[in-house]
């Protein structure tokens, strides 16, 4: 009696398991490289081959796309089946190589793209410091009221983590002049000759953005200068962001721009209604969850992927 007691009840906990809702994952990778061969300059990028085995295994899920997502989301929870929206952020050339392995195995995506950065020679500001200071021509740098060594790599690495982290709490004005401070302490032109070096950090042209448009991967915003939107931005600079980039994407893609991706993932109280109020349909965070039961379409939570492909199954494949 007593094992049949407890057989009973594993089993109606089984049952449980198979009728709760599983819920809805938002994915977010930035890009892709064959080999990492700085760990640190690239510790956001997966190799191609551990991209490959995620798609491999997303495939025995439902990949939606950006318009499906929104009318899943739009479902009562219990009704939500497991699904996964796949995005990119930043806008690096190496989208291409992802629009590849995704066209392959059939599957929709979305990037976000940085507008001021798309077509120039430059990359996103967090990754030129990491560039310069990891890999620049330069002993010493007098920068934040204090003397940073570049000398040997755990002195590089220590400079280039502090002076990220002190940055991305600085207001864009802030910013752009300590961003200019360090440029001139290295050679004329470092930045550049840096990413010929480095090119998993190069940006897509326009020509590229619309190759990807074309194809049907949809597009989104993450800003004009990848600014982040934390409580010291000015509310100006917040708006600008989110007004100008879908203003230059509807210009040069000539199609809607409804979705914004948040720099860093960083959000304010006005956050939701300032991107509701420039026009877009969904807003996109870095809140480490699957979609909550009643999510706030303008701060929808994503989640990124771990690199080992067991803990990739076991996380994201519901198993």
């Amino acid at each position: 009696m007593k094992w049949a007691n407890g057989f009973e009840q594993q089993w109606g906990n089984w049952v449980e398991r198979l009728r709760k809702p599983w819920g809805v994952r938002v994915l977010f990778y930035h890009g892709v490289v064959e080999e990492i061969r700085d760990p640190i300059l690239e510790n956001n990028f997966h190799r191609v081959s551990q991209f490959r085995e995620h798609v491999q295994a997303l495939r025995q899920r439902r990949v939606l796309s950006v318009e499906e997502f929104e009318q899943e989301i739009s479902k009562p929870t219990s009704y939500r089946t497991p699904a996964v929206l796949i995005t990119v952020d930043d806008g690096h050339a190496s989208n291409l190589i992802v629009a590849d392995v995704l066209r392959e195995a059939h599957l929709p995506w979305c990037a976000f793209l940085a507008t001021g950065l798309v077509g120039t020679n430059t990359t996103i500001w967090p990754l030129e410091i990491r560039l310069l200071l990891l890999h620049g021509q330069s002993d010493w740098i007098e920068l934040l009221d204090q003397s940073w060594s570049l000398l040997g790599r755990t002195c590089r690495e220590n400079a280039s983590r502090q002076i990220v982290a002190a940055l991305k709490k600085k207001s864009s004005p802030e910013r752009c002049e300590i961003m200019e401070q360090i440029r001139r302490q290295f050679p004329e032109g470092e930045s550049e000759r840096l990413l010929e070096r480095f090119p998993s950090c190069r940006m897509l042209s326009w020509n590229q953005a619309e190759q990807l448009a074309r194809e049907g991967v949809e597009i989104g915003s993450h800003g004009v200068e990848h600014e982040i939107h934390h409580a010291h931005q000015p509310d100006l600079v917040r708006q600008s962001e989110l007004i100008r980039s879908k203003s230059q994407m509807e210009e040069r893609l000539q199609r809607p721009c409804r979705f914004f991706s948040f720099p860093n993932g960083d959000v304010v109280a006005d956050s939701a209604s300032e991107v509701c109020q420039a026009g877009y349909e969904l807003g996109f965070t870095t809140v480490n969850q699957k979609v909550p039961r009643n999510v706030n379409r303008f701060l929808v939570p994503r989640m990124a992927p771990p690199t080992r492909e067991h803990d990739f199954i076991r996380e994201f494949l519901w198993t």
